[in-house]
């Protein structure tokens, strides 16, 4: 009886308690008892639109009344940046801002944006993965974290550090760097022979003939110096690479409802101011590699048509992988592409449905 007793008393004094706990372990912030948000980047403030990221994040200050702050880590100094959506689910940082290309296979139905699409800039993608979240094709991919912004960082063209390739058939065994499973899949199809390096490594990387040009930003030439490094470029524009911010769920919860109302309000805003800011410092990186010395060029229009003919299985089997899981593949590609058709020149590359 007494066991009983004190069993009873036990399992009500561990209810009383436990019930209390949410509120202790996750008191939301006020100015009196204010947060701190760590924000990790895994770029230099260098890059165009970062200027305007710390801006944004640092007015959370003045619309709490100083219940939040914001403590930046930029240029990698938490961690390699493939772990930096893993830092964020375990809280090591409050917001990480990452790309979803170093991490395969984590948001299945996003990765539609390392197909070979062809746009005119940044504001152009940014759109249509806005247009495909808003008809929910990403919610199962970002279930798990609270997602604050996402924006391309404009269309790829090819770098070369010493030879000049005019031709579809002249890629051929040349060592490019592939930043993500889509890339490493453009590399084989052009039969060139794809490199897997952190943009830090770049540099040296083409220094050394380790490897010999690589898909990339115009941004990057001065961020990474590729103007030093590479003699030629070829404005393929078509391909990029996704920016992603999200915020540990935790973290959300204990934020006051002002800093959610104004995250939830400019969550387009900020994903296309970004975007922008990245299409203006384009002009800019082109007229300073237009340079004695430097050289900018296109393929021809039959080079091009050559190009998307040796691209085309990879939609196919991009939308076949997802539908043997059960995911909506094909009507989210059909979507993406009348988006893009509406916005020419615009497409996916050998995706002619």
């Amino acid at each position: 009886m007494k066991k009983q007793l004190l069993l009873s008393l036990f399992l009500a004094l561990f209810i009383i308690m436990t019930s209390f706990i949410p509120s202790f372990a996750a008191p939301k912030a006020t100015p009196q008892n204010p947060m701190t948000l760590t924000y990790e980047f895994w770029l230099p403030t260098k890059v165009g639109s970062w200027k305007y990221v710390e801006s944004f994040f640092n007015k959370l200050e003045e619309i709490t009344g100083g219940a939040v702050k914001m403590e930046f880590h930029t240029g990698a100094s938490l961690g390699k940046p493939n772990m930096t959506y893993a830092r964020t689910l375990r809280g090591v940082n409050d917001i990480g801002h990452f790309g979803p290309g170093y991490t395969p296979g984590v948001f299945p139905m996003f990765e539609m944006f390392e197909l070979p699409i062809h746009f005119p800039n940044a504001e152009t993608l940014t759109a249509a993965a806005l247009a495909m979240s808003d008809k929910g094709y990403f919610d199962k991919d970002f279930s798990k974290v609270k997602l604050l912004s996402m924006y391309s960082n404009g269309p790829w063209v090819l770098y070369l550090a010493k030879n000049k390739v005019t031709t579809v058939e002249g890629l051929k065994g040349v060592k490019l760097n592939s930043s993500s499973e889509g890339w490493v899949n453009v590399s084989k199809l052009v039969d060139a022979s794809p490199v897997s390096m952190f943009v830090a490594e770049h540099y040296s990387a083409l220094q050394k003939g380790i490897m010999e040009g690589l898909w990339q930003i115009y941004d990057a030439t001065l961020v990474f110096k590729m103007n030093e490094v590479c003699k030629y470029v070829n404005e393929v524009f078509f391909g990029t690479f996704m920016h992603l911010s999200a915020m540990n769920l935790d973290t959300w919860n204990r934020l006051p409802d002002e800093a959610k109302a104004y995250l939830e309000t400019n969550f387009k805003t900020l994903s296309m101011e970004q975007a922008r800011l990245i299409s203006r410092l384009e002009l800019s990186r082109k007229k300073f590699l237009s340079t004695p010395g430097n050289e900018v060029y296109k393929f021809s229009e039959e080079e091009f048509d050559k190009l998307g003919q040796r691209l085309s299985p990879i939609t196919e089997k991009w939308i076949a992988d997802r539908e043997k899981k059960g995911l909506p593949a094909r009507q989210a590609i059909d979507d993406l592409s009348q988006f893009l058709k509406s916005r020419p020149p615009s497409k996916i590359l050998g995706y002619t449905k």
